[in-house]
């Protein structure tokens, strides 16, 4: 499941990174599920990011959650879908 609701804001006006997100993946999971990926939380962005190398070239993929991040990384190396 994948929520749209928007992200908390600390004090100082950065997104936090849900701590559970609705669709149960986190950060740690991403790492664990693509070992050698760089995964990240944009906290001035409310996205999170990974850098992925297909054939020898990084990638920079985005995406509103986890689980959609999850799908990205795994279609970076994929021809785009037009």
């Amino acid at each position: 499941m994948i929520t749209d609701e928007a992200p908390a804001r600390t004090a100082e006006g950065r997104i936090e990174a849900p701590a559970r997100p609705a669709d149960g993946l986190t950060l740690d999971g991403l790492k664990r599920r693509f070992p050698g990926v760089l995964v990240w939380f944009g906290r001035h962005t409310g996205l999170f990011w990974a850098m992925v190398e297909v054939r020898g070239v990084s990638r920079l993929v985005e995406a509103a959650s986890p689980e959609r991040l999850a799908d990205a990384i795994t279609r970076a190396g994929r021809p785009p879908a037009w």
